[in-house]
């Protein structure tokens, strides 16, 4: 029962965590923005130093499940961890995939890291290898990805590279998180291996943990919070509650989906621990989360109006039907997903004995791939919006894994041979499985190409360029992360005063335009842009790409005679 004067402060509590929503919410969208544009870098890395806090609180826990472990499972985890660092960086093409969305993310990176503003660049100048943004817009997707990006470049250096290599490193976390969670909710180190041996074998998610986008680290994060949820449960400690209550807000700030696991950690507890709602430290610990999580309420309010490109609502029931029938054949056709795995995972449907992680695995599963079934864009035959299955994947290979070793376990008993010899056959099938999709791994395919191909030339473009010139593009933040001054082309023509008052005079190597994809579109007003602009100022051609019926080119913008 809860003491009546922790009744109070909780009380107190909670009607200062109201007043303080209130307050946010009553303010006028720009100056919200300026708060979350200010403050969202510094509260992310409030996050971070509490989860390192708790891990050191809980060091005696943690070192605990390490003297558990043998020395053999611990090797097995090393290998995960660098195995699946290595393996998408290595086997899949490294490129980007969905254009110009991660340009954006590695843009606010640079502006966490030199500024520690939440914010897109939309001009920006590099002064002796400091980058200033002299106009900054706050961007419509969540800061949590942009954040551990900007943590690479602190402290790796500002390139692309180390975007990458923070992908590659999250899906070797992934696997032993994966195998952790498997260990948790079937008490086995075998599921376990199966689980992040699946994992790491479906092919998309070798693709996408070898690009800059969000959404691996957004399915990454989610995992951990089931994992701190059902540690939560099983230790029942505050060290505990509160690495759940960090983890939980962090992952709501990495994709607008991840909200999604207010429904998950709920159904752990109510599987695990329903009396915590009993407990005074549940209401505190609720009230902590409330506080933290507070910006990304904020952001999903300002954002809750946003049509995401759909022209209408984003979300609605009409595109039901049709993204059910791309998206459900998608673990079944054998061609982009292992229909083996599938198999696995609807096998675990009845030979999963724990009905408390039956439950827990399906409706992970089914909330974050079904809620794309009611998107716009949720089709996985749509572009690159393939990358919405990866939430989808790691639930599916738990249940796979736990299904993996109940099999092996059944073919142990009826031959009469060692299970592990049986392991070992069914670990050699799950490989076969995947070989046929190692020509699809390695291709770079066909989505984006006319995008891909401009931020080619635009580098090599960008690559031709003394320090001191501006380049006026609709992607600003490619060339900021190149080390060049860029800035939108639309300021040149909606402040043709600045252009030849500023640019000209300030840049003394040249004002260049870059005619790029968005040139080349089928849309009149990012058409009129780049017309509009060569036809209101002097130029020449300096250098021109094609690829296909797609023109990228760059010119020098002369200063009027």
């Amino acid at each position: 029962m809860i003491k009546y004067r922790t009744w109070w402060v909780i009380v107190l509590g909670y009607a200062l965590l109201a007043t303080l929503y209130t307050s946010l919410a009553a303010l006028s969208t720009p100056n919200l923005q300026a708060i979350l544009q200010e403050h969202t870098p510094g509260i992310l890395y409030a996050h971070l130093i509490l989860i390192l806090f708790t891990l050191l609180l809980d060091f005696g826990a943690v070192n605990r499940m390490r003297r558990r472990n043998p020395v053999a499972v611990r090797w097995m985890l090393l290998t995960f961890m660098v195995g699946g660092t290595l393996l998408t960086a290595l086997l899949a093409p490294q490129t980007h995939r969905i254009f110009y969305d991660e340009d954006i993310y590695q843009g606010i990176a640079m502006n966490m890291a030199f500024e520690n503003r939440a914010q897109m660049c939309n001009e920006g100048v590099q002064e002796h290898g400091i980058f200033h943004c002299q106009r900054g817009e706050y961007n419509k997707q969540p800061n949590g990805f942009p954040f551990l990006v900007a943590m690479a470049f602190r402290l790796a250096g500002v390139h692309e590279q180390a975007a990458f290599h923070l992908n590659n490193l999250l899906f070797g976390v992934a696997l032993v998180t994966v195998f952790f969670i498997a260990r948790h909710l079937f008490y086995s180190l075998w599921a376990g291996y199966f689980a992040a041996l699946i994992t790491a074998l479906i092919p998309q998610n070798l693709h996408w943990f070898n690009t800059t986008s969000a959404e691996p680290a957004a399915a990454v994060s989610a995992a951990l919070v089931v994992l701190a949820g059902l540690r939560a449960t099983r230790h029942r400690s505050d060290e505990s509650l509160l690495l759940l209550v960090v983890l939980t807000s962090f992952c709501l700030h990495m994709r607008p989906e991840n909200a999604l696991i207010l429904v998950v950690v709920p159904a752990i507890f109510l599987l695990g621990w329903p009396g915590i709602v009993r407990e005074s430290r549940f209401y505190l610990f609720a009230g902590m989360f409330a506080l933290l999580a507070a910006p990304a309420f904020m952001h999903a309010r300002l954002v809750r109006h946003n049509p995401w490109g759909s022209g209408s609502a984003p979300f609605a029931t009409q595109y039901f039907n049709g993204n059910l029938e791309v998206n459900l054949p998608y673990y079944f056709n054998n061609l982009q997903f292992p229909a083996l795995f599938t198999l696995l995972a609807l096998a675990g449907w009845f030979c999963i004995r724990s009905w408390r992680a039956w439950l827990l695995l399906w409706l992970w599963f089914l909330l974050f791939w079904g809620i794309f079934l009611f998107f716009y864009a949720g089709r996985y035959d749509y572009g690159a919006d393939i990358r919405f299955s990866i939430p989808s994947h790691l639930p599916l290979a738990l249940l796979a894994g736990g299904a993996t070793r109940w099999l092996g376990q059944v073919l142990a008993r009826k031959s009469r041979r060692p299970v592990r010899q049986w392991y070992a056959i069914m670990t050699v099938f799950l490989v076969l499985a995947f070989v046929p999709f190692l020509p699809r791994v390695r291709a770079v395919t066909s989505e984006a190409w006319a995008a891909r191909a401009d931020h080619q030339f635009a580098r090599e473009m960008a690559a031709t360029l003394p320090a001191s010139t501006i380049i006026l593009t609709h992607n600003p933040n490619m060339f900021h992360l190149w080390g060049k001054n860029a800035a939108q082309a639309s300021i040149a023509l909606e402040e043709p005063g600045h252009t030849l008052n500023y640019y000209f005079s300030r840049y003394r190597d040249g004002v260049y335009f870059h005619y790029n994809f968005w040139c080349n579109v089928a849309d009149p007003l990012q058409n009129s842009f780049c017309t509009r602009l060569l036809e209101r100022n002097r130029h020449e051609l300096i250098m021109e790409y094609r690829e296909w019926n797609y023109r990228y080119a760059l010119y020098r913008l002369l200063p009027p005679s």
